[in-house]
């Protein structure tokens, strides 16, 4: 049936652009604490240069528990908790998660549609098989004697 399989596509792609904006939030936490990190090193020291090792450092943390809370605990002493974190990852990913969003709506609301277009069809079909059931005759049969059949 068509009108199911459009809300089957419409959950699959609801899914994925879920996935699509916890990606983009999880990257953009690393830049953020990357960030945080070579802020840190500047103001322990202003003169000192860094060429990405912060950013390489926290993007490896990502995959490593004991470096991830290592990070954690070099933020934490400097200042920026989680919640730090994560809302400068939302300000930096903030065009993509709404542009999610955005399609994210889209496809709620076509599945909706589609989802009550079923709900009218499967209704108007109920109404046609009681509407034939009510125009079965009820009648009496008789067994035939064999010569006959």
């Amino acid at each position: 049936m068509v009108v199911n399989m459009g809300h089957r596509v419409f959950s699959w792609e609801i899914r994925r652009e879920r996935a699509v904006k916890a990606d983009i939030i999880k990257s953009a936490e690393i830049d953020a604490a990357g960030s945080f990190l070579e802020l840190i090193d500047a103001v322990g020291d202003p003169l000192r240069i860094h060429f990405g090792g912060n950013a390489r450092a926290a993007r490896q943390s990502a995959s490593n528990s004991k470096s991830r809370r290592e990070i954690d605990q070099k933020l934490a002493a400097n200042g920026y908790g989680p919640s730090d974190v994560l809302a400068e990852a939302y300000m930096r990913g903030a065009p993509n998660i709404d542009a999610i969003d955005r399609r994210l709506a889209s496809y709620e609301a076509r599945r909706m549609t589609t989802l009550r277009e079923l709900e009218i069809y499967n209704e108007r079909f109920a109404s046609k098989l009681d509407a034939a059931s009510r125009d079965i005759v009820e009648a009496e049969f008789t067994d035939l004697s064999p010569e006959n059949a």
